[in-house]
């Protein structure tokens, strides 16, 4: 999906939803996610010098791959093997920029990890200020500190440590005098905090909701609140919930690294229109899902918002720095625009296994070759998520035929076990060469393992 389409979050399904575009939906975020074990930060071409510690900074990043005058990438670049830098898509934003002589300033008064600014801007510094609730360091107003040594971005993490007319005083004030100010916007209870920060967005501050594995907003009072962006935070649980404003200001960073010149609202601005346009089919609040957030088309599967849906934009680093992918990043990682020079699957028949499909979605249409069972497919059928794996096949595999096979969509491990098995002996009759079941755990018994060794 390009820049600005809508993308659905349905916390009801176990299953992910993912098309396979450069902007795709995360995992669902019911899943859980273990963070993998501390490694360099991945580029094709780059040569770790050493490994990324929560107390050690990762080494520079030496990218091997061009940029186009219009800001297109040639070359492959690989996700991180962090979670929160691959939703803010940090890595194609480091062809152009990696944060390179800029400081991120942090109001530190507990015991974040702020490393997480390194994840997304391995290059900038971190200056952490440990300030009064008054907002002075060491007696000396933070406004003087910051004139003092040229400070260009502050994330204030934990707005509530400070007193709330000296924060209303102080914030506007910083940016005026060229300071980019980031806060957390949605940490606080009651409506007192909830209008300071409103207050201080509209004076320019730059708010941040938080996302939970990227997808699941975090917060109270949602509504009411003036948030600009939100952004992942952490891997999994124990991750800090504060850590959202980290991951903004490392992309605001990466923008400033690459156009230096730009001031406070320019650089707001420019974070804003570059965001990804999303919303949410759970309520925000509630966690529950909202029917009336999102309508189907019965044709083709496809979702699209209603005027309830929750609608916001999470920050995007490659876009914030103007760069982007000729191809959609899971074909750029994997390399599929190279393969297409020699096959885009033409001839071969591929099966593809699932709860229902909507047969009618035109990127299906004119590659289907054959159903089972033969009858139409029923209401109870698990339909979007079998047809987006199919567009999955497609988007890799661009000229090759589907036959798409309905298992039974029941909890009843005999009847799905013996439809399992009778969809893949309906694959072998029609000459199908590759077999995908991607829906949920199939039944594991003697007569499915058969079917396969068949």
């Amino acid at each position: 999906l390009p820049v600005a389409t809508s993308i659905l979050i349905d916390a009801t399904k176990t299953a992910p939803l993912p098309a396979p575009t450069e902007s795709s939906t995360p995992p669902d975020p019911t899943e859980t996610h273990t963070p993998p074990s501390p490694s360099p930060i991945p580029t094709l071409g780059c040569t770790p010098q050493s490994t990324f510690l929560p107390t050690q900074s990762p080494a520079p990043v030496s990218i091997q791959a061009a940029v186009t005058t219009q800001g297109v990438v040639q070359g492959r670049i690989l996700p991180s093997p962090y979670l929160v830098p691959t939703y803010a898509r940090a890595p194609i934003a480091w062809v152009r920029s990696t944060g390179q002589g800029i400081t991120v300033t942090v109001t530190r008064n507990h015991s974040e990890d702020l490393t997480l600014v390194k994840l997304i801007a391995p290059d900038a510094q971190i200056q952490p200020l440990t300030l009064d609730r008054q907002m002075r360091v060491a007696g000396t107003p933070l406004l003087d500190v910051a004139k003092q040594q040229r400070i260009r971005l502050l994330a204030v993490i934990e707005p509530s440590d400070f007193d709330p007319q000296i924060l209303r005083e102080t914030v506007p004030a910083l940016n005026r005098a060229g300071v980019a100010v980031f806060i957390n916007g949605d940490l606080s209870d009651g409506s007192e905090e909830r209008d300071v920060i409103n207050a201080l967005e509209a004076n320019g501050a730059i708010t941040v909701g938080r996302l939970k594995y990227g997808v699941r907003i975090q917060g109270r009072d949602i509504y009411q609140r003036q948030i600009n962006l939100f952004a992942a935070y952490g891997a999994d649980t124990t991750a800090s919930d504060r850590g959202a404003v980290l991951t903004v200001a490392g992309v605001g960073a990466l923008v400033l690294a690459a156009t230096p010149t730009l001031n406070p609202p320019a650089l707001k601005q420019q974070l804003i229109a570059t965001a990804d346009l999303m919303y949410t089919g759970v309520d925000p609040v509630t966690n529950l899902s909202s029917g009336s957030a999102r309508v189907m088309d019965q044709q083709t599967g496809d979702f699209s918002p209603t005027s309830s849906a929750f609608q916001f934009r999470r920050v995007n680093a490659a876009g914030a720095v103007g760069v982007h992918l000729a191809e959609r990043w899971p074909l750029n990682a994997l390399n599929v625009p190279t393969a297409w020079k020699t096959a885009t699957g033409r001839g071969v028949i591929v099966g593809v296994i699932d709860a229902g499909f909507y047969p009618d979605n035109p990127i299906l249409k004119d590659h289907l070759v054959d159903m089972f069972p033969k009858q139409a497919f029923s209401e109870e059928q698990h339909f979007p998520h079998g047809t987006v794996m199919a567009k999955t096949v497609l988007a890799v595999a661009p000229d090759a035929s589907l036959v798409l096979l309905h298992d039974s969509n029941v909890d009843d491990y005999a009847t799905m076990a013996r439809s399992e098995a009778e969809a893949i002996d309906y694959a072998i009759q029609q000459g199908v060469r590759v077999l995908t079941s991607s829906n949920k755990s199939w039944a594991n018994t003697p007569e499915v393992h058969a079917a396969i060794d068949r």
